[in-house]
């Protein structure tokens, strides 16, 4: 892989950034961008930057769901893994017995299914938006649970209920998993427009006849000569209903 790739990374707390950079800085065909901006900063932010034509955007949690449903940017998101909770927990655990583990579930998920299997007091509370996090808090209240390990949305809201909050952050494991996952998904990509190149050179180079492809709705997809007439794809058009049940014809999804 030659060509550059251009990534903008959205870190939701600022002590992400280092790593990200120390961590592009492995790439040599990566092109970053990094900043801070978690949730809504991040989205605006990734939406503001739409006309900077970046390949991918990287992000986390719930700033990576906001963004992927804002931009047809492909968008990948840095997992959290258990060895990244259980750092933050061990830590958390040294000033509390009993903990609360909350975030989206993008977050959470990887350490529900060993809620059972640990040999620590905490429970996990995964949600879908920002605004069940009232109800949330609520309940690990009357839980009497005063520690919560948390992503960057619910850190600052946990504080302002008086939880003693804890932040996940990711390690450079995890940092490194996503730039090697676009970077795939990259490759994989360039492949295919390779190929798409090559068969439409292929098919350009036969001048004695002419190419259509139609989708399997009827749809021209494809047409290797420019016709002014359009009579000749009205026609095809009109015969594709025969076509459909020959075996010597093939429809193209």
């Amino acid at each position: 892989m030659n060509s550059e790739v251009k990534i903008l990374v959205i870190c939701p707390y600022e002590g992400m950034v280092p790593l990200v950079r120390k961590v592009a800085a492995e790439f040599s065909v990566v092109k970053l961008t990094a900043t801070v901006g978690n949730l809504n900063e991040g989205l605006a932010y990734a939406v503001k930057s739409y006309s900077e034509k970046y390949d991918y955007i990287i992000s986390r949690g719930g700033t990576a769901q906001y963004i992927r449903k804002a931009v047809s940017i492909p968008v990948i998101e840095i997992e959290t893994r258990v060895s990244d909770i259980l750092t933050a927990m061990n830590y958390a655990l040294s000033t509390s017995a009993r903990l609360a583990i909350v975030g989206f579930r993008s977050i959470t998920q990887s350490i529900e299914t060993l809620e059972n299997l640990l040999p620590f007091d905490y429970k996990v509370y995964g949600i879908e938006d920002v605004g069940d996090l009232d109800a949330t808090f609520q309940e690990i209240q009357s839980e009497g649970i005063r520690s919560i390990l948390c992503d960057t949305i619910t850190y600052e809201s946990a504080r302002s209920y008086g939880f003693n909050a804890f932040l996940i952050t990711s390690g450079e494991s995890s940092i490194r998993d996503a730039f090697e996952r676009a970077l795939f998904y990259h490759d994989a990509s360039v492949k295919i427009r390779e190929e798409n190149r090559f068969l439409r050179e292929l098919i350009a180079l036969n001048n004695e006849s002419a190419t259509v492809v139609y989708t399997a709705d009827h749809k021209l997809y494809y047409a290797s000569q420019t016709q002014s007439d359009t009579t000749i794809f009205d026609y095809l058009f009109e015969l594709l209903p025969r076509f459909q049940g020959d075996n010597n014809f093939k429809l193209v999804k």
